[in-house]
């Protein structure tokens, strides 16, 4: 079996799970013991995925683990508050937005080169924007929090497009 076809298997399975469980899942929420046990197993597993890394520098050597992971971790990190510091590549770019302290708007730091020097400056942006006008990073969180990363938006789009292309 080709990697192509692993791979739209996998995305096949995984939809096909979302489906039937779908009716499941709100009642599951409402238990806090297995609120507890999913973010205990999130944390295992992003954990496990940083220390199993392959360090790829760009999205051509990601496999699609690497992409459901890293997705996954800045739009867990969004929802609950904690600012990601990411490389500017790909969905990391497309979904962390550069905090920009004038206009006060953007998700979190980023930065572009792959490097450690770069990585640190992010890093003492976020720290000093913490250290020194904390209701700013808290204006940051709050805004972080209350983004919508469900497929509503999405979704909502492509059946305006898909209509838009009836209307032809």
């Amino acid at each position: 079996m080709t990697e192509k076809r692993k791979n739209l298997l996998f995305i096949a399975i995984i939809l096909a799970l979302a489906a039937v469980l779908n009716k499941y899942v709100e009642s599951l929420y409402q238990n806090t013991f297995f609120i507890g046990f999913a973010f205990l197993m999130t944390g295992v597993l992003l954990f496990a995925a940083d220390r199993m890394g392959h360090g790829n520098k760009n999205e051509r050597g990601a496999t699609l683990g690497d992409a459901v992971v890293v997705g996954l971790a800045q739009m867990i990190a969004l929802r609950y508050g904690n600012i990601p510091i990411v490389r500017e590549t790909g969905g990391l770019k497309d979904t962390v937005w550069p905090y920009d302290p004038a206009s006060e708007q953007g998700r979190g730091f980023t930065f572009q080169s792959y490097n450690a020097d770069d990585f640190f400056a992010s890093l003492k942006r976020c720290l000093g924007l913490y250290n020194h006008n904390r209701e700013a990073f808290r204006a940051l969180q709050k805004r972080d929090m209350e983004q919508d990363f469900s497929w509503n938006v999405p979704a909502r789009k492509y059946m305006e497009q898909f209509q838009n292309m009836l209307a032809w």
